[in-house]
């Protein structure tokens, strides 16, 4: 379940790579909590010649959407965060995932690059706490300031 975040993502521009799927199929490859059956069901959603169809795809949205969780892209690995908190509403908590981690860091994932495809949670307070527009104003204004 933590994968299908990730899976909407890089499947989400219909195109994927050669090397997105070398870094996705290692991570798949590595991840020790995955089962069996599942490591071979994310193996199948890679394969280009067959892409997931897009009934498959909304239910990917779907099971985002429902959960409520959103987006936050001040967090440092966003994406891995999204998917744990996903997989964490469906079931039990679930760990924070190095090899999600790892795909969202060798493809570059940038929340600027998916941001479109989720609901995003915008952090008013830690933003507004970052400057004071008051201040920033008079140092532009200089002797100008009203």
């Amino acid at each position: 379940l933590q994968y299908i975040p990730v899976f909407y993502i890089i499947w989400s521009d219909d195109l994927l790579s050669a090397s997105e799927i070398s870094v996705v199929e290692k991570a798949i490859s590595e991840d020790k909590t995955l089962k069996p059956k599942d490591k071979k069901q994310l193996h199948t959603w890679l394969d280009i010649k067959n892409p997931p169809k897009d009934s498959l795809f909304k239910s990917w949205k779907q099971l985002i959407t429902n959960s409520g969780i959103k987006l936050v892209e001040h967090e440092t690995y966003s994406l891995t965060t999204l998917s744990q908190k996903v997989a964490s509403h469906y079931h039990k908590e679930v760990p924070f995932n190095e090899h999600l981690k790892q795909i969202e860091v060798n493809l570059g994932i940038q929340p600027n690059h998916y941001n479109h495809l989720f609901d995003v949670e915008i952090d008013v307070a830690k933003n507004s706490a970052q400057y004071d527009s008051k201040k920033i104003d008079e140092i532009l204004k200089g002797e100008h300031a009203d």
